[in-house]
């Protein structure tokens, strides 16, 4: 059995066991309520929408005035 055989069975074990999406789901969900908390404080419209991207990275980005004005941007960044 070549490397990517193995790299297979063991995603589709992970894949059954839930341990993928639990991880995956707790990852956007603590990014989801950080985004919410920079809603709050900036207002809606400096934050953008969270970017759910492949399994290690997640990010929203901050467009706070002081930036804005530079036309710079903050991210937040999840990076596994």
């Amino acid at each position: 059995m070549n490397a990517l055989d193995k790299d297979i069975k063991e995603l589709q074990i992970r894949l059954k066991d839930g341990s993928i999406q639990r991880a995956y789901w707790g990852i956007v969900s603590y990014m989801s309520r950080l985004r919410a908390v920079f809603a709050d404080k900036l207002g809606d419209r400096a934050v953008s929408g969270l970017y759910q991207g492949y399994f290690d990275v997640t990010y929203f980005a901050l467009f706070p005035d002081e930036l804005k004005a530079r036309d710079l941007k903050l991210a937040i960044v999840f990076n596994s």
